[in-house]
């Protein structure tokens, strides 16, 4: 999935932190979730970024947990 970072929240689940980001490509969107992370470098809300992993869809909402990503470059102003 490519796609623009369009929120982005730290959360506790059980013991261990979470970084979730929901990703916008156009059509619609996914959350990307890393387990583990409380910060990613690089990763803020207007970067976009390609990310590739096993597409989930619990409770009717598309996941991807722990994906591979590459942050493209930053547009310039």
């Amino acid at each position: 999935m490519c796609g623009t970072v369009r929120s982005l929240a730290v959360r506790p689940v059980c013991v261990s932190p979470t970084v979730e980001a929901e990703i916008f490509d156009g059509s619609g969107h996914v959350t990307i979730i890393w387990t583990g992370r409380r910060t990613i470098r690089g990763i803020e809300v207007g970067r976009t970024l390609v990310a590739e992993g096993r597409l989930t869809c619990p409770e009717g909402q598309l996941r991807i947990y722990n994906p591979e990503y590459r942050l493209l470059p930053k547009a310039s102003s």
